[in-house]
């Protein structure tokens, strides 16, 4: 059900095209014998957080993966998906992941005074306030 969430949302294209978001387990996997329970989910490094950030506000437990595991300069979200993971929760997941690609093309395209997810900017804030850094602050 993921995977057909993912690929038929309206906004899938729009994502590819602007290379918003990669699922490299979602290329041909109607062909696969079988499918994984883990599925790594990635934009640019900076933008990962930015959707690592608005997933866990959302109350979705997914995983950043950075060097070593993954190349130098890269990012992923690793996301394992359970026997008790329901549709609705697969749904809610899929939502908050085109909310964010959507948030993503109003901020490219200028559409929003901000250059910086509303959650990246809310974590950023925090941050700041507690003298923290890393985690893809800009």
């Amino acid at each position: 059900m993921f995977f057909q969430s993912v690929s038929g949302h309206p906004l899938w294209q729009a994502s590819q095209e602007k290379g918003l978001l990669r699922i490299p387990l979602l290329d041909r996997w109607e062909e696969r014998p079988f499918l994984t329970h883990i599925i790594c989910i990635s934009a640019d490094r900076r933008r990962t957080w930015w959707l690592f950030f608005r997933l866990l506000s959302s109350s979705f437990c997914v995983f950043p993966v950075e060097y070593p595991i993954v190349p130098i300069g890269k990012s992923r979200l690793r996301v394992i998906l359970h026997s008790t993971t329901t549709e609705s929760q697969i749904t809610d997941f899929v939502r908050a992941i085109y909310e964010w690609v959507e948030e993503m093309i109003q901020i490219d395209e200028g559409r929003t005074p901000h250059r910086v997810s509303k959650t990246a900017r809310a974590v950023y804030a925090w941050m700041k306030k507690e003298r923290l850094t890393g985690w893809g602050l800009v």
